[in-house]
């Protein structure tokens, strides 16, 4: 069969150069798209209005002086230290509890199945 003949699909004649990518299309596709462009959304954002902070309102140059009086108080430092530090306890914890839960659940008999499911969910 070469391309130019008609094949029929699904009780339809349709022409293969013509049809051959509508006929792959998957709605499920949408979702995809949909998704990368929510992902890329979320990530140029910020990515804009830092770039666009670092512009010094009055001459219209890149500069530093923004970061420098956000973050040349001690207080504000302390601040950031902070927001880190219970960032990186929240990481931990939440790792560390699943995975002690699913090894606790792996070393025990089943008889203790019952107690321990409800840690589960």
């Amino acid at each position: 069969m070469t391309v130019e003949q008609v094949r029929p699909v699904q009780g339809q004649v349709l022409h293969r150069a013509r049809f051959g990518r509508l006929r792959r299309f998957e709605p499920a596709s949408l979702i995809w798209v949909l998704a990368a462009a929510a992902l890329l959304f979320l990530v140029a954002t910020p990515l804009v209005r830092l770039i666009s902070s670092l512009q010094a309102t009055d001459t219209g140059t890149f500069t530093l002086g923004n970061y420098v009086s956000a973050y040349g108080r001690l207080r504000n430092l302390e601040a950031l230290g902070n927001s880190l530090l219970y960032a990186l306890e929240v990481t931990v914890l939440s790792n560390a509890v699943p995975t002690g839960i699913g090894d606790l659940r792996r070393r025990i008999s089943p008889l203790w199945e019952p107690v321990t499911n409800p840690l589960v969910v």
